[in-house]
């Protein structure tokens, strides 16, 4: 969430609102619906962090197995609640500049989810996008919608294009390194932040305290503003 904060600070909420379309699968599809919500002036990438994000990691501190088995739970919760937030507005900017993307079974197939009419639509959805079986649940599926059995979108397709947003430039953040492997339309500007910054494989599990969360946003920010060139180079082709 460090380097969305640092492109609603570089770039403005009414430069994102007005140009932007966002999306993101697995633990990208919240932080792509954040970055939204701050687009469309609700909080800022900042205080979403703090004052939600930043809450998964005090529970998993609270608890000596971090949130094994019940990240579903708190993921459904934080999905809940920023559908509520930004609805107290009257603003439903979901239905039309937010998608994230599940993977089914048992045909292992990508399925784009972008309708969101009730606060447990979004849950769901943030739900099955990062669903792991017997890691992040104790089932082996999550449900979203009418696909009944679910797990983390970027099993399918990593690289979560909306279909009627493919002629458009698009960004994407890749911090696994994984979507260099999958196609791609050829107006897709692919940044690896691994190659920013190494990081282990356990830095990607709900196992850290809110002071590593915190650190981890800060080297965010450090990051995107140390290679904030190969970013505008993006944002160049749609000034």
């Amino acid at each position: 969430m460090g380097i969305s904060h640092h492109l609603q600070k570089t770039y403005g909420q009414k430069f994102l609102r007005e140009r932007g379309h966002f999306g993101g699968v697995s633990s990208g599809a919240a932080t792509a619906g954040y970055l939204a919500g701050s687009a469309h002036g609700y909080l800022d990438v900042e205080q979403w962090y703090r004052e939600h994000v930043r809450t998964v990691y005090t529970s998993a501190e609270k608890s000596p197995f971090g949130v094994w088995w019940g990240t579903s739970k708190i993921i459904w919760r934080l999905g809940a609640r920023f559908y509520d937030i930004c609805h107290e507005k009257g603003k439903p900017f979901l239905k039309h500049s937010y998608h994230t993307a599940v993977t089914t079974l048992p045909d292992f197939r990508s399925r784009i989810i972008d309708r969101f009419r009730r606060r447990e639509d979004f849950g769901d959805a943030m739900c099955a996008t990062t669903f792991i079986p017997a890691v992040t649940g104790r089932s082996f599926w999550a449900r979203c919608g009418s696909h009944s059995r679910c797990i983390d979108g970027g099993i399918a397709h990593p690289v979560p294009v909306h279909p009627k947003k493919e002629e458009y430039p698009t960004l994407m953040l890749d911090v696994i390194g994984i979507a260099k492997y999958h196609p791609r339309s050829s107006d897709l500007h692919l940044i690896l932040t691994q190659r920013w910054r190494k990081l282990p494989l356990r830095h990607f599990w709900t196992q850290g305290t809110p002071g590593w969360a915190d650190e981890m946003f800060r080297k965010g920010k450090e990051d995107a503003h140390r290679h904030r060139r190969e970013i505008d180079r993006f944002f160049q082709k749609i000034k």
